[in-house]
């Protein structure tokens, strides 16, 4: 598998993205399966405080990925023209 490949790229960011958003379903399920076995008070906000913490991460990571993202693509590509510049 080689990373330089735009498919290869394509493909890791397309798992990535899905992954990132089956994250809150995942951890939500992770929580009852903790709550089933009595890791947590019956009706109590120890499940939502965790939970909700967790929404408002995923949230600022929707916003923060995708800038950072482009942000070291466009710093890349920068970088690759200087390096050109300095060598032509």
């Amino acid at each position: 598998m080689n990373l330089r490949e735009p498919q290869t790229q394509l493909s890791l960011i397309m798992v990535g993205f899905i992954t990132y958003l089956c994250w809150p379903f995942l951890y939500w399920l992770w929580l009852e399966h903790e709550s089933a076995s009595g890791a947590f008070p019956v009706n109590a906000d120890s499940i939502g405080i965790p939970f909700a913490g967790f929404v408002i991460l995923w949230f600022a990571g929707l916003v923060l990925i995708p800038i950072g993202t482009i942000f070291i693509v466009i710093t890349s590509r920068i970088l690759k023209q200087i390096k050109r510049e300095d060598l032509g």
